[in-house]
């Protein structure tokens, strides 16, 4: 029979490999995630030095929610020795810790984009193919699909309401021909829903927050906030998304 501190040593050294194991899951999909982000700071380097410019930073990020100056702001307090030139890895290392809930997006775009590179690779491979026709999906969507990540903290007593309409609301979202997924999120510890839209593009997006669909959910939930909703968009390469009947 083991002594107790047999025991006790094989149930430390049982955590310790779980923790590790765990931990090694989390660096794989934080790195997964950056490598999108650095991905798209790329796309944002205009004449590929590397680098951003605030000319450039501003032209690629501008949302239409920060003002230029809020924008300027921005660029000036991460390029805090004033180069006027952000270098694209010191940017992705700034953002990396701020990627919150995004990092399991990411990795799961990075995911997709991957097996699509290994199909068209396989596609190109195979024999006996008919000439392939112009890209129906490349022609739909732009260069950029538009992500946009909506927080919003729910009184504990309106939660069965604001389900009831959070309901309605992506049942009508998902039925618009611009938008390409919705997914919600329900944080456990705390009544505070994520809600992840994906659209063709931003004037999509811009265009249905003035639609009766849209105007009725604000309206419904306003009262059942505990703070006003947080808003942030992010563009992503369209060309890493997949529809299933695709």
């Amino acid at each position: 029979m083991l002594a107790c501190t047999e025991l006790i040593t094989m149930c430390l050294q049982s955590a310790k490999h779980e923790h590790l194991r765990k931990q090694q899951e989390l660096d794989h999909n934080q790195n997964q995630g950056v490598s999108i982000f650095q991905d798209i700071f790329r796309r944002a380097d205009k004449n590929d030095d590397g680098k951003l410019s605030l000319e450039e930073f501003q032209s690629y990020f501008t949302d239409g929610i920060l003002t230029d100056e809020q924008m300027q702001e921005l660029y000036r307090s991460i390029d805090r020795q004033q180069t006027d030139n952000l270098d694209i890895d010191k940017l992705s290392e700034y953002f990396t810790p701020h990627l919150g809930e995004y990092v399991n997006v990411l990795s799961a775009l990075e995911k997709l984009n991957v097996a699509i590179l290994k199909a068209m690779d396989k596609t190109k491979e195979s024999p006996h193919l008919e000439p392939l026709k112009e890209d129906t999906l490349a022609g739909t969507y732009k260069s950029n699909i538009l992500l946009v990540q909506r927080q919003m903290s729910v009184k504990e007593r309106d939660v069965e309401q604001f389900q009831q309409a959070l309901k309605i609301y992506t049942d009508a979202t998902t039925s618009q021909i611009d938008n390409l997924h919705v997914s919600v999120q329900n944080l456990p510890d705390r009544s505070c829903f994520i809600m992840y839209e994906f659209w063709q593009d931003r004037l999509s997006w811009m265009s249905y927050l003035q639609s009766s669909i849209s105007k009725t959910f604000q309206r419904c939930i306003i009262d059942s906030l505990e703070q006003p909703e947080m808003v942030s968009t992010m563009l992503l390469p369209a060309s890493w998304w997949i529809m299933n009947n695709n």
